[in-house]
């Protein structure tokens, strides 16, 4: 069943992308769900490919190290079960337990925090597409005793 669900998000993320060679201005939605689909893939579409490999390398190692705590977290937990009478042994491995129990909720947040953060990127982006051609067309002007502001259509 992975299998084809990864099947299925590459062939989306592949449409996605291709459209973008049609298409002259990124479409900031597209480009929000992309990067929610697929690490850094909104920011391919928006062909800001060094973001897209900060936020890709960024979310691999969050949740990385949120699944490694995990597995240390559930090793400990058997062990600290298995422990017995032994209250100091207990003691010993609940407090591994506990330790890799909040490092692995604190990694969900930033895991969370960067698919976030990448999310608005991409949507930003993508939005402020043609920003610089739009700022050429205003032009502030300051005199001695006057501000005049100026749009070209």
């Amino acid at each position: 069943m992975k299998k084809y669900v990864i099947l299925f998000v590459l062939l989306i993320t592949t449409h996605m992308c291709n459209a973008v060679e049609r298409e002259t201005k990124p479409v900031p939605w597209k480009a929000a769900t992309l990067s929610f689909v697929l690490p850094g893939g909104g920011q391919v579409y928006n062909k800001s490919y060094y973001r897209a490999g900060l936020f890709f390398a960024a979310e691999a190692a969050f949740l990385g190290m949120s699944v490694y705590h995990h597995n240390e977290m559930k090793d400990f937990e058997g062990k600290r079960n298995s422990a017995g009478e032994d209250l100091d042994l207990y003691a010993l491995h609940d407090e591994d337990y506990e330790f890799h129990y909040r490092r692995r909720n604190s990694y969900y947040w930033w895991l969370g925090i960067s698919i976030v953060a990448s999310i608005t990127d991409a949507y930003v982006d993508a939005s402020l597409w043609d920003f610089e051609a739009k700022k050429s067309k205003i032009h502030l002007e300051m005199g001695e005793r006057n501000i005049g502001l100026s749009l070209r259509f």
